[in-house]
This record gives C-alpha cells, sequence and structure tokens, in this order.
C-alpha cells in the first residue's frame, strides 16, 4: 500500500466505503418511524388532508380576502400558497394587511406575538407573511384547529382598532 494519498480525479472520489455506525442508525430509526405510520404513502394523504383542513379554516374566516382581491387596505389575510394540493406541500403561507412599518402596529407581528404566546410553533417572513405548516407525522387535526382558533382571537383583538 502506497504511503501518500493518491485521489481519484472523477466522481467515483466522492464514493465512502462505509457509512458511521450513527448515520446507519439515524437511517435505520427514520425508516422504522415511516413504517410505524404505514410508509410515505400514507404520511403524504395525511398532509394533504391536513393543509386542506387548515386551508378550509382560513378561507371560511370573516378575514379571508381571496387571493384574486388587489385591495392591499383591507384588514385580514391573503393565503399566498397555491390552493390546489397537487401544486405545495403542507406550508400555507399566509399574507396579514395592512401593513405597517411601526413594529408595535404591524398586523402580523401583533399575530404572530400572540400565536407564540399561546404555544403555536410558526414561521414569519417579515415584514407581512407568517408560514403555517401541519405535519403529518405529529401534528393532530385537533392541533390544526387550535391553531386556527388562536389566529382568529388574534384577529379579533386586533381588528377592534380597525373597526
Amino acid at each position: 500500500m502506497l504511503e501518500e494519498f493518491d485521489p481519484i480525479n472523477s466522481a467515483l472520489s466522492y464514493r465512502q466505503s462505509n457509512p458511521s455506525v450513527l448515520d446507519v442508525v439515524a437511517v435505520k430509526s427514520s425508516l422504522e418511524v415511516y413504517a410505524k405510520v404505514g410508509g410515505v404513502s400514507k404520511l403524504r394523504e395525511k398532509s394533504v388532508a391536513l393543509t386542506q383542513f387548515l386551508q378550509d379554516l382560513l378561507t371560511n374566516s370573516k378575514y379571508y380576502i381571496p387571493q384574486s382581491s388587489t385591495s392591499n387596505s383591507k384588514f385580514g389575510f391573503k393565503i399566498l400558497t397555491p390552493l390546489n394540493p397537487a401544486e405545495r406541500g403542507c406550508q400555507l403561507s399566509i399574507m396579514f394587511q395592512p401593513h405597517f412599518d411601526e413594529k408595535d402596529k404591524n398586523v402580523m407581528e401583533r399575530v404572530n406575538a400572540y400565536l407564540h404566546d399561546h404555544a403555536i410553533i410558526c414561521d414569519e417572513r417579515r415584514p407581512d407573511v407568517i408560514r403555517l405548516a401541519p405535519l403529518p407525522l405529529y401534528n393532530t387535526f385537533e392541533e390544526t384547529f387550535i391553531a386556527v382558533q388562536r389566529l382568529f382571537e388574534a384577529l379579533d383583538n386586533i381588528s377592534k382598532e380597525y373597526m
């Protein structure tokens, strides 16, 4: 055996002869979880149903503003994510309006703070978007319903200033 490293000058140099034990254990554990829930197709089925449930709750809200609306001053929210389940994953991007530069007046900032205070984990995208993603591996329909109710509570509280 040579005492010098002699690399292969192609993509073959990225081959690995033996994966580490920790990597194999992690893969094995994740495959066991997928098997336990019925496989990826079952997870996708639940994902589509959960996200559709979330979308239905949101679009039936008095605060929902259709995607086709050009109004930026009306109080409420639009769903930016495609409404067709075949064109999206499990996450919905919700844009709140009207926009205010002042953080203490900004609708998204205030809704996000309310959700955070009520243990709802979501992702904010400044200046006006919150992303909600019911994850099929561990979120339930009940949890999704509760998250939307908290979002509506936040909007109810804020709307008193606009009405």
